[in-house]
């Protein structure tokens, strides 16, 4: 009886301790291993278009890709800027001081740069504001090559900076040059660099046709402004998120361009901002 009565025990405290070790490896956190391989997996695969990896999260659990005042202060700048370029063809009826070389070095600069909206979701936001770029300046191209009165209207004398020679074979033989020191060879790479290098002299042709003038009209003068404003602000955008967003990484090509395209406005935010101070007409020098 007593021997009955020790291994009853004996199974009860085996039971006991199955019980509680169940419990135990229950509540403990599986490891992480697989987690942290998937991260590392992702930090290599960054996206050269905005230099981060597609939907990636932070620790709180938020996209990486978070606004922040300074991108969307630059994104509604660039809006504004094509706003005010479509309400300054439409009022005017003329295509008079607007250089439509400007406008093709622009489209190229979205087209090539914005590849990855084939390949890869951002965000809705992302995505309309891409294709709003693309749809925008392709009518507007439209509108001063084929559409009249605006064609009529369209000094393409006045418009002579050669684009194609100056611009796009300079900056493709940069772009190519820089994605071969990098080691970057993708169609998508290359492409991407291009446009960060063309963007940085698209505006030359508008503000050569500015400078014959002169005198800029008003809403003109105000497209120009808000279009500087916009490269000023992203360059803002692109130091922040290099320290505020987990897989954003520091730029130094796109932050030299962006420099170079803002530098470029100084002297036309001088003459604007006297302007609009002493309330006269913004004129240029020769």
């Amino acid at each position: 009886k007593s021997r009955g009565c020790a291994r009853l025990r004996e199974t009860r405290e085996k039971r006991g301790l199955l019980w509680w070790s169940f419990i135990f490896t229950a509540s403990t956190p599986a490891p992480r291993f697989r987690k942290a391989a998937v991260c590392g997996s992702r930090e290599k695969q960054l996206n050269p278009a905005t230099n981060r990896v597609p939907r990636a999260r932070t620790n709180d659990g938020n996209d990486a890709a978070t606004m922040n005042i300074f991108r969307f202060a630059g994104d509604m700048s660039h809006v504004v800027s094509i706003l005010v370029l479509l309400l300054r063809l439409r009022s005017s009826k003329s295509a008079v001081g607007i250089s439509l070389k400007t406008q093709e070095l622009f489209l190229i600069v979205f087209v090539t740069r914005y590849l990855d909206l084939f390949t890869t979701f951002y965000s809705l936001y992302n995505s309309f504001m891409k294709v709003a770029y693309i749809a925008s300046t392709t009518y507007i191209i439209y509108m001063i090559r084929f559409q009249e009165p605006y064609k009529s209207k369209y000094d393409a004398s006045q418009d002579s900076f050669l684009h194609i020679k100056f611009a796009v074979a300079p900056c493709a033989g940069l772009a190519l040059f820089a994605c071969l020191i990098k080691g970057e060879l993708s169609p998508i790479d290359i492409l991407w660099t291009f446009s960060i290098f063309l963007e940085a002299l698209a505006i030359v042709p508008q503000l050569f046709v500015l400078q014959r003038y002169r005198e800029v009209e008003n809403l003109t003068g105000h497209y120009v402004f808000f279009l500087g404003a916009y490269r000023g602000l992203y360059i803002l955008n692109w130091v922040y998120r290099s320290y505020y967003e987990q897989f954003y990484r520091h730029n130094w090509l796109v932050y030299v361009s962006g420099a170079v395209q803002t530098a470029l406005y100084v002297d036309f935010f001088y003459y604007y901002v006297v302007s609009k101070y002493y309330g006269g007409k913004l004129t240029l020098p020769t």
